[in-house]
């Protein structure tokens, strides 16, 4: 006997296929906007979850389903979702929720989050990445120049959102390289920043690094960054840092390519000049003076002070007069002093000095006589020292060497002027009659009776026999 459905299990099974059918519809879809987002600890990432269906979907609310979701990260609201369309035949519902990260949420990812929509089936994904959060540093004045006075170096310090949570009641330590023990490679040693400062929470404050010298630096430019470490959310450790330019200010003295020569019992000499040099950010004014002077040499009106603005080359030349100095290369060292910039140093201003010495020669190298004939003369030049020596001597000549019998003339003096160089100066010899034939060297001899300087042009004078 065939039993038939009464009208109640007939409409509770038409229903069923109806869902049924529905769910495997192909027209009805999830769509996640945006699809992916970072986030910080503490913070969320929102989203907008679109279902549509071409076809009426039960009355009645109907959560999400959402799986994959990173340890510590939630959905807000907790059971986000939408109410169906009863009736209607075109459907359409926008869902707006957060996944939200707590403090506890863990660096890492992108996690792949799963949003299904149970009605229609339908699912899509979320790429949520959880940032570690960072210490921030920068530096208020990020380049200083360091001389004599301590230097306060302001650091800002602001943390990203959820950071500390692994971090000790100590807070963070900062500390600048200069400091570091051992000190890094290419730190300059004896500067010190005060040492290790700690960052409390929460983590948003200006420190101040008192920057000073504690002994001699070597002049330069250096990097010099100030460090954080911390623990992070993956308790690994983590760090931060900023850059600090440290100039250590200098003033480089370049002598001229070429010396100057100073003469003994001559003029004023000025030098060519020599060129200081702003290094390493100095700006200021130095002091300079002669510390070591070799005998014999004066300064004459020195320079007091040498002025330099930032990367600024000055020329300045030197003023010497000589009076009874060795002669040869002479050194004047010369001090160089700014308190203010710890600069203090040492240069030479070196030239040569000469002695006013005059050059003696002849015209010709012999004369030919014959015994009892006529007189020759040797022609005596006489070549002045140069102009910086302002000499104006008398030179004084005579021939010597030769035997008697000969008639020479004596001395035969000449002089020079500012107008005029030396004359020449004759100076005749005769053979008597008993002088042999022969050649006879002999000297034309000189003499400056002011400086003192003498000497000898050897020469020769060869003799014939007489008329008989």
């Amino acid at each position: 006997m065939r039993r038939g459905f009464g009208t109640g299990s007939l409409k509770a099974g038409l229903l069923a296929a109806g869902v049924l059918l529905l769910a495997h519809r192909a027209d009805a879809t999830i769509a996640l906007a945006p699809n992916a987002g970072s986030v910080f600890p503490t913070l969320s990432a929102p989203v907008t979850a679109t279902i549509t269906s071409a076809t009426a979907l039960p009355a009645g609310f109907h959560p999400l389903v959402i799986t994959g979701l990173p340890p510590g990260v939630t959905t807000v609201p907790a059971s986000p979702g939408y109410n169906g369309s009863g009736g209607a035949a075109i459907f359409a519902a926008i869902v707006n929720f957060q996944f939200a990260a707590s403090g506890a949420a863990v660096a890492g990812g992108p996690a792949t989050i799963t949003v299904r929509d149970t009605v229609t089936a339908s699912q899509a994904t979320f790429s949520l990445t959880i940032l570690e959060p960072k210490l921030n540093l920068s530096i208020t004045t990020p380049t200083i120049t360091l001389g004599s006075a301590t230097v306060n170096v302001l650091v800002r310090v602001s943390p990203d959102p959820g950071f500390g949570a692994n971090v000790g009641a100590a807070g963070v330590p900062l500390l600048f390289s200069v400091d570091n023990v051992p000190l890094p490679p290419l730190t300059p040693a004896n500067v010190t920043a005060g040492g290790q400062k700690n960052e409390l929470a929460p983590y948003n404050t200006t420190l101040g690094f008192p920057f000073s010298r504690t002994g001699a630096v070597v002049p330069g430019t250096y990097t010099v960054p100030v460090i954080a470490f911390w623990t992070g959310t993956t308790r690994l450790t983590q760090s931060a840092n900023a850059i600090l330019t440290l100039n250590i200010p200098d003033i480089s003295v370049i002598p001229p390519a070429f010396g100057t020569n100073v003469c003994n019992g001559g003029n004023i000499v000025t030098t060519n000049n020599y060129a200081f040099i702003s290094l390493y950010g100095y700006a200021g004014t130095a002091t300079t003076n002669p510390v070591s002077v070799p005998p014999g040499i004066t300064p004459v009106n020195p320079p007091k002070t040498i002025t330099l603005a930032t990367g600024q080359t000055l020329q300045q030349a030197f003023q010497f007069q000589a009076a009874g100095a060795a002669t040869g290369n002479q050194v004047v060292t010369f001090g160089l002093l700014d308190a203010a910039a710890a600069v203090n140093k040492t240069y030479n201003v070196g030239f040569n000095v000469i002695n006013p010495n005059v050059t003696a020669s002849t015209t010709t190298p012999s004369i030919s006589l014959q015994a009892g004939g006529a007189s020759q003369s040797f022609t005596a030049n006489t070549a002045a020292p140069p102009a910086i020596c302002s000499a104006f001597n008398q030179v004084d000549y005579t021939i010597t060497g030769l035997p008697a019998g000969f008639t020479l003339p004596g001395t035969v003096s000449v002089t020079n002027s500012a107008a005029a160089a030396y004359p020449p100066a004759g100076l005749p010899v005769s053979a008597g009659a008993s002088i042999p034939p022969g050649s006879y060297p002999a000297n034309v001899h000189f003499n400056v009776p002011k400086t003192g300087q003498s000497g000898n042009v050897p020469v020769t004078v060869n003799v014939s026999a007489g008329p008989d």
